[in-house]
């Protein structure tokens, strides 16, 4: 045998094997159908060209046999049922297969390859499985031919079937016909296990978006944190994972204070970086849960008040009623809260809610006596100056408050257990670039006490109540002895007179009070379409214990809270 026909002779081996364990059954069903002459039919007698044969009958070699089971008459008649018409195919395979080991000259690539070899031994294999497993009691001589030549064809099988290195060889060289399956499974699989891995190393929540706000209206430094956590967190579900589904991170900032602490008032924000001591307090005063702290490298602050250094007012008893304070944003807990606090007890006139270099500009030009700025203590550093180097060079400062507490960060109450632990631990271990001083700007730290800070927010508003309009001169003017409380009142009307809302309300005790507040005051705290969407609210307004029906003036909007 040529050395090109290798699988020659197993082939052969295998094929006279299926003759021999098919060919019981074969007779068998003709016999039975037919009778013990069945061999003397013409259509059998038409598929034997030679030799012609007498009563005995012919020979039932494989080329007989093969016809006989392949021929449609018999196939529709006696076979299909046994064998099932998907495997049809396998029988002209097997007769093309004899054919060429008939007359195969050497050449013949059929007896070259394993995989040929092997796949006509599978139809060998499946043709007298299908024999030996048929439920025919009556023919066991048939079924147990069929067995004995399964036997012998999966042994040639084994024989010539190459060894798990070769056939793996073979499958990643792209030399076997399932190695383009195999390398699609394969990188299926390595793909999967990829993505399973990322996700159970991620961090995983159940909320499906999370919203990140503050109070600081430059959101820029912030994107990054943003970026960084909808790129890191992944679905609780994996199969929301696998659906392609992501965590919607949201940034979001407030118009004003008053606005930030509305939102954590409602749990509007998951992850509140409170930014400042005021927005602080809301969050615990609201149920969130504290984390870190803003400023990390900060080594404290506190607001301070200043003069020119030229400036005859050189400490708080220098200060007149005429003297004039040029104070910042009404919320701002250091130039408004601190500064109003250090004022208590006096009489002044105050400039209000102006911007940073506005202050200074005042104060430089002579147009204010007094201006208050923010302050952060640094070592060696004289009490009564600035930082070197800053352009309030030429400015004394008088007085300066106690140190502020730190601003945290905390997460709401709203979230489950589940999701604010994943939450903390990512947000201190996220890279130092997302966390650092020109970014988010936050960091692990000792969560503050407020305390001291809370006594100091409620006796400014307090004062807040004695805010004195002259024309447009504003004063404070706190008589002695005066009690200031909180009056809880209901809206019942709301109308405009010139730039000012008055507010028509009522007590629990339905006794009747006016309000008089500066449009442009109540947009700070509350933003409504129309005005009238006022009516029903239940606020809270800082008056002497004595008020009567006013109307009394709302000069500063601590002095008012909307409570629903």
């Amino acid at each position: 045998m040529a050395s090109g026909s290798v699988y020659k002779a197993p082939l052969s081996a295998a094929l006279d094997a299926t003759r021999d364990g098919l060919r019981p059954f074969v007779a068998g069903s003709l016999a039975r159908q037919f009778g013990s002459t069945w061999h003397q039919h013409p259509k059998v007698r038409r598929m034997v060209l030679a030799p012609p044969y007498g009563q005995e009958g012919p020979t039932l070699d494989a080329a007989l046999l093969l016809k006989l089971l392949v021929d449609s008459y018999y196939w529709n008649l006696l076979f299909c049922n046994t064998f099932r018409a998907r495997n049809r195919w396998r029988i002209d395979s097997l007769r093309d297969l004899r054919n060429r080991i008939a007359h195969d000259q050497g050449d013949d690539p059929l007896f070259q390859s394993p995989q040929s070899a092997l796949g006509l031994i599978e139809s060998m294999e499946i043709l007298l499985q299908a024999v030996s497993s048929a439920a025919e009691a009556e023919r066991p001589a048939a079924k147990d031919a069929a067995k004995d030549g399964l036997a012998k064809v999966q042994a040639i099988s084994r024989q010539i079937a190459p060894g798990p290195i070769e056939r793996f060889r073979r499958l990643v060289t792209f030399k076997s016909p399932g190695a383009k399956r195999f390398w699609v499974a394969l990188l299926g699989a390595a793909g999967l296990t990829a993505v399973l891995v990322d996700y159970y190393r991620s961090p995983r929540i159940r909320a499906e978006r999370l919203v990140i706000g503050t109070p600081h209206q430059r959101l820029d430094g912030y994107r990054s944190l943003e970026t960084e956590l909808e790129r890191r967190l992944k679905p609780y579900s994996l199969i929301d994972h696998l659906r392609g589904r992501r965590i919607d991170v949201i940034l979001t900032n407030a118009a004003s204070y008053p606005k930030a602490v509305a939102e954590l008032k409602r749990l509007h924000w998951d992850v509140a970086l409170a930014y400042s001591p005021i927005v602080s307090m809301s969050t615990l005063e609201y149920g969130y849960r504290p984390i870190g702290v803003m400023f990390p490298d900060s080594q404290g602050y506190t607001g301070v008040m200043f003069t020119r250094k030229d400036s005859p007012i050189r400490s708080l008893s220098d200060l007149q009623p005429e003297s004039t304070v040029a104070l910042g944003d009404y919320y701002s807990a250091t130039k408004y809260f601190v500064p109003m606090s250090l004022l208590k007890g006096r009489r002044v006139t105050l400039l209000p809610n102006l911007e940073v270099a506005e202050i200074f500009d005042l104060v430089r030009e002579g147009k204010a006596d007094v201006g208050v700025a923010a302050r952060s203590f640094e070592q060696g550093q004289p009490a009564d100056e600035f930082s070197p180097g800053r352009a309030e060079e030429g400015f004394r400062v008088i007085a300066r408050g106690l140190p502020l507490p730190a601003s945290v960060v905390a997460l709401s109450p709203r979230l489950d257990d589940g999701d604010r632990r994943v939450l903390g631990q990512l947000l201190m271990d996220l890279p130092v670039a997302v966390r650092r001083r020109d970014q988010a700007n936050y960091g692990p730290g000792v969560i503050p006490d407020y305390g001291p800070m809370q006594r100091l927010v409620a006796e400014v508003r307090a004062i807040s109540a004695c805010l004195k309009l002259d024309g447009s001169v504003l004063s404070i003017a706190c008589p002695p002895g005066l009690t200031i409380v909180a009056h809880d009142l209901w809206i019942d009307d709301v109308t405009m007179a010139g730039t000012n809302v008055l507010l028509k309300a009522t007590s629990i005790s339905r006794r009747p009070m006016a309000l008089r507040i500066e449009r442009s005051l109540l947009q700070q705290l509350v933003t409504v379409e129309a005005l009238s969407e006022l009516k029903g609210r239940h606020l809270q307004v800082l008056l002497p214990a004595t008020a009567g029906r006013g109307p009394h003036p709302i000069l500063h909007p601590n002095q008012i809270e909307l409570l629903n």
